[in-house]
């Protein structure tokens, strides 16, 4: 994203490349293979409050080597990129995910995401999101599993423990339970 470099012996060089005026590329480079032609990959920011992921673009055998038409297309893509992420809350903290219930409780306790769990996610599509947690036992409390989420490669887990712990059962139940 530099636009003016001073290099020793050279002085001050400043890039001519116009797509830096758009403060959010922070990167760019040129080439030519003869496999793929000209060659121009982009690299910008996308920022949705204070959530920020990066954007890569390469367009391949733009005639003329790296040219502006190659330069304009790898531009066009990153609009539409930009234009078709969003960042979406996919969890929130102390959000209910499950329940345990055991058989000589009341009411059950719920599982929950001891934290968020937010992403950029590509045209309203939906990450996948799987719970695993061990079987509740009494005195269980605190991390009883976890909440794994992911879009394409990115994937992430966050803790789920339980709103409270597991009471142990009454004597009466017991007795009652087995028969006695």
């Amino acid at each position: 994203a530099t636009q003016t470099v001073t290099l020793p012996v050279a002085g001050t060089i400043t890039s001519t490349n116009q797509l830096l005026v758009d403060g959010a590329i922070i990167g760019m480079k040129t080439g030519w293979i003869p496999e793929a032609g000209g060659v121009f990959v982009l690299a910008g920011t996308q920022t949705d409050q204070e959530h920020t992921h990066e954007i890569i673009t390469v367009v391949m055998g733009a005639p003329g080597g790296a040219s502006n038409v190659a330069q304009e297309a790898a531009y066009a893509l990153y609009q539409l990129a930009k234009a078709n992420f969003a960042y979406r809350q996919i969890i929130t903290q102390g959000q209910s995910l499950g329940k345990y219930h055991p058989a000589w409780e009341e009411h059950p306790t719920s599982l929950v995401a001891a934290q968020g769990v937010g992403m950029f996610v590509w045209a309203n599509t939906s990450p996948e999101v799987h719970l695993s947690a061990a079987t509740g036992t009494p005195g269980s409390e605190g991390v009883v599993g976890a909440v794994h989420s992911s879009f394409g490669t990115w994937s992430t887990s966050v803790p789920l423990v339980l709103e409270q712990s597991i009471s142990q059962p009454s004597a009466w139940w017991r007795v009652v339970q087995r028969g006695w």
